[in-house]
């Protein structure tokens, strides 16, 4: 399958993005990612537009471990549906994707824009704007706009999914969290 990062990286990283940040996977099915860390640190600042559009799997962020994201822009993915072997007829899309080790702190605040949208209104679709596994605190602070959608009964639309082991979890919204599936659709807001 095909891959396509706009950043990787394996290192701390701080990024402040007032621009574009894109990973596309056109022609293939594959995996897409904005941005994609696994590193002992993520400072991540946007200001512009992080995108991932791809057949099969989108994920806009991609964070492992200890992280700070403050989205003042728009953070957007977009999964239209696989067409090869195993893949065929799937679609997967992370707005923000977040994983941690034993007691790392995340901390994520939306003041823009999360988008995360399957785009098959028949294929097996599952589209999640915050889907956390965390083994420490995690807060997230929410003053934007949240979409999650998944055009097609046979899938599911989770706007945040939490998952996190014997640690407190916070979430403030002072904006918009919507979630948007067909009839006999899945899906859950919170």
């Amino acid at each position: 399958t095909a891959q396509a990062e706009g950043i990787l990286s394996l290192q701390f990283l701080t990024i402040t993005n007032s621009g574009t940040i894109d990973g596309e996977v056109l022609n293939n099915d594959g995996e897409a990612d904005g941005v994609w860390t696994d590193s002992s640190g993520t400072i991540l600042i946007n200001n512009g537009m992080i995108s991932a559009r791809s057949q099969f799997l989108a994920r806009a962020v991609n964070v492992q471990n200890s992280v700070y994201l403050v989205n003042n822009g728009t953070i957007q993915a977009v999964a239209d549906v696989g067409m090869q072997g195993i893949t065929a007829n799937q679609s997967y899309a992370d707005c923000i994707g977040v994983g941690s080790g034993v007691g790392i702190p995340m901390y994520f605040e939306n003041n823009g824009q999360l988008i995360a949208m399957t785009t098959s209104a028949t294929a097996t679709n599952q589209a999640r704007v915050f889907p956390c596994w965390a083994n420490g605190p995690v807060t997230f602070k929410n003053t934007g706009f949240i979409y999650c959608a998944s055009l097609s009964s046979k899938g599911q639309s989770q706007g945040f999914y939490y998952g996190v082991q014997s640690y407190d979890i916070w979430l403030y919204n002072n904006g918009t969290i919507t979630n948007a599936v067909p009839a006999n659709g899945g899906g859950y807001a919170l």
